[in-house]
């Protein structure tokens, strides 16, 4: 015990490696590039200023009031869809979300920014930061700090409630910042400006994690934690800081381990295992990131071991997971899912050309075409090349070695994709398409750019490649 204590305080006291000093440089250049964007952002946009408040927002005050649970109720929509409400009652300043503004992230970002422009020289009182990004919204929204509290249950004819779309676990983050708020007595606006900063303070504890495991291409994925609609998405309500944080450090513990090459220790293992449920949890179609772990060599993780990280990945999350959309769970379409169930039932073959059509034409029909979207894009692009070309030394191969072993995550990295986005659009042909009146080469609806995010980490997999490969080739020899 003495030799062991005594080899832990010796590797305490050594100093730190040049490798080590340049991971905390990036980890805290990160974290102090990234909190004065999202400070940016919560300075200067309002926290319903948001895609989806109905879901968001409430579901946030669900998990805060202990309503989360609440009984559903079997109603019809206006579609003709059998779906579950639930109700949830409290404070009107909460739940009537007064001055929300809906709307795609690049869509309210580019407003924020021209609206900016707009202003600038109007007020000369106004923040420097307004002279970037201003919400005019934000103050509407403050507004409803001097309204009367009145108890209200939503929905209501003109408000409608998502309450029980998403598992509440992916409210947590900003449901602890609005309770915190509400136990000390601050305002309402207050509160979800704290629910706001909790929830970025999470994602920039996770990020930076990821990046400090990460063992090479530090910077670029650090590049990738500070875009501007990671950053807002990041400090805003929005469940998508956690899908994004959670994925990254997914797809940083798997290369890892991939580039040690050694054996994957328990702890790594029950950390994916852990990721893989909340993946479950967060958006079921991320779940396929788990494909990293399987193509991981023998030498790395026996079939043993994969068979048993899958099988408990599921047990920890599809009983609790499937119990609570069996009693709770609904979506709430925009057409009628048994009409189109029956037309795809019909046209089967045409269904999958669209969906197949859809697929290929994703990035051109949601490609950048605003400010901050299209400068983040160049950025991307210009960062992930060096990146390449950087890492070039990894792409030089041995006779004796297969391609696919060789390229095994970027190959698997695509592979991915493609089942995510499959996924998405078929899922999304269902409930956002009026699928009959829809020829084979008509875009399916639904998809916004801001489900890309938690697979930009997946870019870094073009790197790792020989390490692996080769472990794998010795294992078999």
């Amino acid at each position: 015990m003495n030799d062991r204590l005594k080899r832990l305080l010796e590797k305490w006291s050594a100093k730190p490696t040049v490798g080590a000093k340049r991971n905390l440089l990036i980890v805290l250049v990160f974290v102090v590039v990234c909190a004065a964007e999202g400070a940016m952002f919560i300075q200067t946009t309002g926290p319903l200023s948001i895609p989806d408040t109905d879901l968001h927002a409430n579901s946030i005050y669900a998990v805060v009031t202990g309503q989360e649970f609440n009984p559903v109720q079997g109603h019809k929509d206006p579609y003709g869809n059998q779906v579950r409400v639930q109700h949830i009652t409290g404070d009107s300043r909460y739940l009537f979300r007064t001055g929300m503004h809906n709307g795609m992230v690049s869509d309210l970002l580019e407003e924020f920014h021209q609206e900016a422009s707009r202003q600038n020289g109007r007020h000369s009182h106004a923040s420097f930061l307004s002279h970037f990004l201003y919400d005019k919204h934000r103050v509407i929204q403050e507004s409803t700090d001097r309204q009367h509290a009145l108890t209200v249950t939503i929905p209501v004819k003109t408000l409608t409630n998502r309450s029980n779309q998403y598992f509440p676990i992916v409210y947590a983050p900003q449901a602890l910042g609005v309770w915190i708020g509400m136990k000390i007595g601050l305002s309402p606006f207050a509160n979800w400006q704290l629910g706001r900063i909790t929830n970025f303070l999470l994602f920039l504890a996770l990020y930076a994690l990821a990046i400090a495991i990460l063992p090479r291409g530090k910077a670029f994925l650090a590049i990738l934690g500070v875009l501007p609609m990671t950053v807002f998405m990041a400090s805003s309500l929005m469940a998508d800081a956690l899908f994004i944080s959670v994925a990254t450090l997914f797809v940083a513990l798997v290369l890892k381990c991939a580039e040690s090459g050694g054996r994957m220790g328990n702890g790594a293992l029950a950390g994916l295992v852990a990721l893989t449920a909340l993946l479950v949890f967060c958006k079921g179609v991320y779940v396929a990131l788990a494909l990293l772990v399987m193509v991981l060599p023998k030498k790395v993780l026996s079939t043993k071991r994969k068979i048993g990280f899958v099988a408990v990945s599921m047990l920890v999350s599809l009983p609790i997971y499937g119990v609570w959309s069996v009693m709770f769970s609904s979506t709430f379409p925009n057409v009628n899912v048994a009409q189109n169930v029956a037309y795809a039932g019909k046209r089967p073959v045409k269904i999958v050309a669209m969906v197949l059509y859809s697929t290929l034409s994703a990035f051109w029909q949601n490609a950048p075409k605003y400010s901050f979207d299209v400068m983040a894009f160049v950025v991307l692009i210009v960062v992930w090349l060096g990146y390449i070309a950087y890492n070039r030394r990894v792409f030089k191969t041995k006779k004796n070695e297969s391609w696919i072993a060789v390229y095994r995550y970027a190959l698997t990295s695509l592979v991915i994709l493609a089942l995510i986005l499959l996924a998405i659009y078929a899922i999304e042909a269902l409930i956002w398409n009026r699928l009959y009146y829809m020829g084979w080469n008509d875009y399916l609806m639904g998809m916004e750019e801001r489900y890309f995010f938690p697979l930009l980490p997946l870019l870094l997999t073009v790197a790792y490649t020989d390490k692996a490969a080769r472990a794998d080739l010795d294992y078999r020899q």
